[in-house]
């Protein structure tokens, strides 16, 4: 599903179910899909292009995803996953896993499914309850990496009484030093927390 154009382009998807399925939300115009109901099954991108202006957002149903990108790592513009209702699960073989590039933000509350894959944060990531105590869960992130350094406003936030869930992380008795939301071997800790 190719969405492109120089006008608004908008899928609404309340019921059935789409399979096998790449959603590619590409430039110039404002494209948004709506997922109310149903299931959707594939890869999805927020925003390919450099001058894409994408939205996503998942107030119900599922969405089965083998990929989720969100915003391009040399995007002019901000490109939006919003999720506050439904089921979002990163886990279809053989390589998923889930990126916020630095024009990207992932929003809202709910559980992200991802069985140990990894979750790339090179944008913003933000748990926003919406006037409501609710929890963006990303417990089941094998690994969380950041490839870009932060010189501006990317990290994770809690806002509007949201919870943000990273991993578990794990620290052994004796003098140590970890990462809990940038990459393991990462020197220079520069995301916004």
């Amino acid at each position: 599903i190719i969405m492109n154009g120089i006008g608004n382009t908008t899928v609404n998807q309340s019921g059935g179910i789409i399979t096998n399925a790449d959603l590619d939300m590409r430039e110039p115009g404002l494209t948004a899909f709506n997922l109310s109901g149903g299931s959707y099954f594939g890869n999805v991108t927020v925003g390919s292009y450099s001058n894409s202006r994408a939205t996503f957002n998942h107030t119900g149903g599922t969405l089965w995803g083998n990929g989720l990108t969100i915003g391009n790592s040399g995007g002019n513009y901000d490109c939006t996953y919003t999720l506050i209702g439904g089921t979002l699960n990163v886990t279809l073989p053989p390589n998923a896993q889930a990126r916020v590039h630095p024009r990207g933000t992932l929003q809202g509350h709910g559980t992200v499914s991802m069985i140990s894959y990894q979750f790339e944060n090179n944008g913003r990531v933000i748990a926003d309850g919406y006037g409501s105590h609710t929890n963006l869960d990303l417990t089941t992130a094998g690994a969380l990496l950041n490839t870009t350094d932060n010189t501006t406003y990317h990290g994770w936030y809690a806002a509007n009484k949201g919870k943000l869930l990273l991993p578990a992380l794990s620290v052994p008795a004796g003098g140590s030093t970890r990462n809990w939301g940038e990459a393991a071997a990462d020197t220079t800790i520069d995301l916004v927390n």
